[in-house]
């Protein structure tokens, strides 16, 4: 019983540190494309006003790839942004954490799926109805072998 308690434990316990990295992974993946595309991307001037200096545009991408690293670090920091880029750094999230999601339920109902056909045993409620089980199959088995003599 206990290698059973510890397998699953051990299950449990590979499965959240599995899920919980590749979630993470996921949503950092998805939101630096969805920041690059609105930050970098095509009609992303509408995005930052910056782009109406075109003299200085080096400067300009450095400064646009260092928000989006600030807004992938630290998500707190999108109230001190602009209100037009506060809105492009939330539809980023949106899409990033919609896409974790649609990632999580398709792993649940995989789960699901694959536990319909397992077999469901009955368990002792407390150690005296598993004595008293244990007892009635000795009992079983004694009798069993003595009609065969």
């Amino acid at each position: 019983m206990a290698t059973a308690t510890g397998l699953t434990y051990l299950f449990r316990y590979v499965g959240q540190v599995v899920g919980v990295a590749s979630s993470a992974s996921l949503l950092q993946a998805v939101l630096n494309t969805e920041l690059h595309k609105r930050f970098t991307g095509p009609g992303s001037d509408k995005v930052s006003s910056l782009f109406l200096l075109p003299s200085i545009l080096g400067l300009i991408s450095l400064f646009l790839l260092q928000i989006i690293d600030k807004i992938r670090h630290v998500s707190t920091a999108i109230p001190s942004l602009p209100p037009v880029e506060q809105s492009a750094a939330r539809q980023s999230y949106l899409v990033a954490l919609r896409s974790v999601f649609m990632l999580n339920l398709a792993v649940a109902v995989l789960c699901f799926l694959t536990s319909l056909p397992l077999k469901e045993y009955k368990l002792p409620g407390s150690f005296e109805e598993e004595e008293q089980q244990r007892a009635e199959r000795e009992r079983e088995g004694r009798g069993e072998g003595m009609e065969e003599q």
